[in-house]
Order: C-alpha cells, then structure tokens, then sequence
C-alpha cells in the first residue's frame, strides 16, 4: 500500500498557496473597509473610529490565528514532506509489534509505529493514522527519512 507520494508535495504546496492567497485576498479588503470608514466620518466621528478599532482588532486576531495556525501547519507538513521525499529510500522486512500513537515531530502530526526489523525495535512514522497493519504479521517495509511511505504484506519468514 501506497502512503506517500510524490502528488502529495504538490497537493500540499497548493494547500499552502491557497491559504496565502485567502489572506491576502482579505487584506485589501480590510484595508480598502478602514479607509471608507475613515473618509466618511464626519460630524459623528466617534463611531466610525469605534468601528476602525472593532475591525482592526478583529483583523489581527485573525492574521494571529491564519500565521499560528492554519499556515504554520501547511508549512510545516509542506517542508517536512519535502525533506522525506528527498531522502534515500529503504526497504526493510519486518514483523509489525505495535502501534504507540500519536507523535508530533517539528510541527507535523505522526502516528509511532513500531517493527521488529532485523531483530531490533525500529520505529517508523506514519502521516496517516490508523493503518490496516496486523500485530505479528511479516511486512515489507519502504521507508524514507524515518517515514513509512509503503508497506505490503509479506508472506515468508522475516
């Protein structure tokens, strides 16, 4: 099975590009909103600044939230997947043990799991949670960087 691929860097590039252009597609809107509201006050002036504040308040809530969160994150998985489909790929067998949830690494969301490759523990990350893998079932195992990127059943001994 097929868990990463090279379509995945260009869909999450596209991700990252979309949200950047929301935001700033809402920027002049916000800018072009302030200045109407400050050429067309005039004798109840306390309002129309009233309204400036609300909606610059809101405005950088909302660049606090898009650059902490939402962008960070598409970033962070963009880079990170870049790095992981730049790397050396290896293939491993080995005997699947077990699963140890969920591990964030430099801002990107993994699931932990872990084979008996070789005769040792060898931990490989997953950017999807909860694989169709059998504990004690033989595995072919591809990985790059650490990351599980394809897996198949093995049929034979390990």
């Amino acid at each position: 099975m097929q868990i990463i691929e090279e379509q995945d860097l260009v869909k999450a590039t596209s991700a990252r590009r979309k949200l950047q252009t929301i935001y700033w597609a809402i920027t002049p809107v916000y800018i072009a909103t302030v200045l109407i509201l400050f050429f067309f006050s005039s004798h109840e002036y306390l309002w129309y600044l009233v309204g400036n504040v609300l909606l610059s308040l809101a405005f950088g809530c909302y660049s606090v939230y898009f650059f902490t969160v939402k962008y960070f994150d598409a970033k962070s998985y963009e880079k990170y997947l870049e790095r992981v489909l730049s790397a050396m790929s290896s293939k491993d067998y080995g005997i699947f043990l077990r699963s140890e949830g969920s591990v964030t690494k430099e801002g990107v969301r993994f699931e932990s799991l872990i084979f008996s490759v070789r005769g040792d523990e060898q931990q490989y990350l997953s950017f999807i949670e909860g694989l169709p893998l059998e504990e004690g079932e033989n595995y072919l195992i591809v990985g790059q960087a650490g990351v599980l990127t394809r897996f198949e059943v093995h049929h034979g001994t390990v």
